[in-house]
């Protein structure tokens, strides 16, 4: 009935055999009963050696387990590429995890205060999909492991479900699924909240200070790896808006970098190439010089360092040759500054041609 107890074998009619047989069975030792009171203090010094014994055993298992979870779990945010792998992965492992039984992570509406279950796993799902909890002042939700932990921003704990007043609305779905005990850990990266992390134990008094330094490191490393998720999603979502204007821009766009006194070009828009009769490849890495010859590239040249000893945008207007039709094109450039210092140049250019001989018509008439 109870596998986890040191059992010592103290008898009075015993021999090597029987003591063997008692070991093969589970007894942690075995005594023969001798004459005199000394043998009950060497008795008391078994006792002692076989408690600790098994408390040190349980905690190394215990710190065993606890690193395997970690690694385990680590491992899988590593591996994860959206928020929906991370989520499930960290579930399916704790919930598969002794003494854990189910795990779940949620959200908290802003308006409504209600937790609102994304992800769970283990054999009792149904729970979270019945959960009804407010976590907002004045709610029962507000006082139990949920709410101070969304409030707090700290581990809460409920060691006795069938005992924690704080959970008594929600108690009986959770009692008859076998769910004893709580942690709720609320994963928040830098005062952005990514959601509450809630582990429930089969058994009262399974989250002892071991459990809980786990738990709030685990909730550090999964709200961690949320946010860098968030930021990869939403720095994909800008890089794909400014591709898409980028290239579908109607004018020509050209950025140039300037360092160590030489600009290079490094990327343009399709509507350049036409513009400029040169494929983005050609132009990539080039000089103005290599791009368009000596006395071409100088004046451009000319033009880009009036605009950094300016420090501001300059105009400009040019012929220009291609497809054996001459044509006038009018730019900007204009400086970019990063880390304090202007190493970049943006040139936005528009065919004009016809806008030109439509002056020089009106002109001449």
């Amino acid at each position: 009935e109870w596998p986890r107890l040191p059992f010592l074998f103290f008898t009075g009619r015993g021999s090597e055999e029987i003591a063997s047989e008692a070991l093969s069975k589970g007894a942690t030792d075995y005594l023969q009963k001798q004459s005199g009171t000394e043998q009950y203090e060497l008795l008391a010094n078994r006792i002692r050696n076989a408690v600790d014994q098994r408390r040190a055993d349980e905690r190394a298992a215990k710190l065993d387990r606890i690193r395997t979870l970690v690694r385990e779990i680590n491992q899988a945010l590593v591996r994860a590429a959206t928020t929906e792998e991370i989520e499930a992965a960290v579930c399916e492992r704790i919930a598969d995890a002794e003494p854990y039984r189910t795990a779940c992570i949620a959200g908290v509406d802003e308006t409504t205060m209600r937790i609102e279950p994304r992800t769970w796993a283990g054999a009792d799902g149904s729970y979270f999909e019945e959960l009804d909890m407010v976590v907002a002042p004045g709610e029962p939700g507000y006082e139990a492991p949920a709410g101070r932990a969304y409030h707090d921003r700290e581990l809460a704990v409920s060691q006795d479900i069938d005992e924690d007043d704080r959970y008594e609305k929600w108690r009986s779905p959770a009692s008859e699924r076998g769910l004893r005990s709580l942690a709720v850990v609320p994963l928040d990266h830098d005062g952005t909240l990514y959601g509450l992390l809630a582990v429930f134990a089969d058994r009262p008094d399974a989250f002892d200070e071991t459990e809980r330094e786990m738990l709030t490191e685990l909730g550090d490393d999964i709200a961690h790896a949320l946010h860098a998720r968030s930021t990869r999603a939403e720095l994909q979502r800008l890089t794909d808006e400014f591709r898409t204007v980028f290239e579908q821009a109607p004018n020509g766009l050209l950025f140039i970098e300037h360092a160590e006194g030489t600009f290079r070009y490094r990327r343009c828009n399709r509507r350049m190439e036409e513009l400029s009769g040169m494929d983005a490849a050609e132009l990539r890495d080039r000089t103005p010089r290599e791009a368009f010859g000596d006395s071409d590239g100088a004046q451009i040249e000319a033009i880009y360092r009036d605009c950094l000893e300016r420090g501001e945008p300059v105009d400009y207007a040019e012929e220009f040759e291609i497809g054996g039709e001459t044509r006038v094109r009018s730019g900007t450039v204009a400086p970019v500054t990063t880390g304090g210092e202007t190493d970049w140049l943006v040139t936005v250019v528009s065919d004009v041609t016809d806008a030109h001989r439509r002056r020089e018509q009106l002109a001449f008439q």
